[in-house]
């Protein structure tokens, strides 16, 4: 069977901006994704958002100081927008996006830095001395680095998306990580052939950029309350878990028996059903179960990546002796 996988290496995109660029975030969110379809399997990689929306909880602690813990210290790539106000001060710089910024350069990352020429709709709502320190900012960024401007959400995910590409010609990823053609059974095989733990990890990273994207497609399509679209990413992700089976599967006839093919199976069965859930005028039941059940699918997904690949691959399903 001919497995449609490649492999890809996941860098973590921290989206950076203050409170009055709600509409921009989501932007940058759904760059990322567009980006993901056109240039994943090209470029072997895959772009998850990192957002405190998303991926912060709650902690003990100078509240930038733990959200640099959870979550901006483990970041590869930084994309961050600035509007009409630069933020809220923290206790070493002028604002905690300035704060990441600066961390993240610090830390040799790559920022994407663009700030917003949009008109504003209603200037006497806008704070004079936040508008002032975005200005400030942005003249001192432009003495230390090649800028980006947008005056509208389609001219910044456009740039985005250009900007990440141009970045990804210079700066390609290893290959090392790759899933490669199994080992035959027939041999120990070439010097340079990866082993079973090679070809899993390949497998466990392209499943969590996988689960990434999807995740947020998905999320995108509960926010727009769009059943029709929520369905057919969990049919998408049905396919792809699928393939993921069928993968683990040629590994060994013991991989192909496994706990692990099992959990893999288990996921794209349910995954399956909600994205053929037949939705009614039922006051919302269907609705919720589409929305219940697949959130379910996702972070039991997710759970699985926790886990020990190589353990279960050579753990026989209890079930199934």
């Amino acid at each position: 069977m001919n497995v449609m996988t490649f492999g890809a290496s996941v860098y973590r995109v921290l989206i950076a901006s203050p409170s009055d660029t709600s509409e921009a975030r989501q932007t940058v969110q759904q760059a990322l994704v567009e980006w993901n379809d056109l240039n994943s399997e090209g470029f072997g990689v895959v772009l998850l958002p990192v957002m405190w929306e998303m991926s912060a909880f709650p902690g003990f602690g100078r509240p930038q100081a733990v959200l640099n813990a959870q979550m901006v210290d483990r970041t590869d790539l930084v994309v961050a927008v600035f509007w009409t106000r630069l933020g809220t001060p923290t206790d070493t710089e002028p604002s905690g996006s300035v704060e990441e910024i600066r961390r993240k350069r610090m830390q040799g990352a790559h920022v994407f830095l663009y700030f917003s020429d949009q008109p504003i709709a209603n200037p006497m709502s806008v704070d004079p001395q936040q508008l002032q320190a975005v200005q400030n900012f942005r003249t001192e960024m432009e003495l230390q680095a090649l800028i980006g401007t947008y005056d509208n959400s389609e001219a910044l995910s456009n740039k985005v998306q250009r900007d990440l590409t141009r970045y990804f010609q210079e700066n390609p990823p290893s290959r090392s990580e790759e899933p490669a053609v199994p080992p035959s059974s027939s041999g120990d095989g070439g010097a340079n052939e990866p082993g079973p733990d090679q070809i899993l990890e390949s497998y466990k990273n392209e499943l969590r950029g996988f689960i990434a994207q999807q995740r947020l497609q998905f999320e995108n399509a509960v926010t727009q309350q769009d059943a029709e679209s929520g369905r057919r990413v969990m049919a998408a992700f049905s396919q792809g878990l699928s393939q993921m089976v069928s993968a683990v599967a040629s590994l060994s006839e013991g991989a192909a028996n496994s706990v692990l093919a099992a959990k893999i199976s288990d996921l794209t069965r349910r995954s399956f059903e909600m994205g053929h859930l037949q939705m009614y005028l039922d006051g919302g039941i269907s609705w919720n179960r589409l929305v219940d059940g697949s959130l379910a699918v996702l972070g039991d997904a997710s759970e699985l990546l926790s886990q020990d690949w190589i353990e279960l691959s050579s753990t026989g399903d209890v079930e199934h002796p």
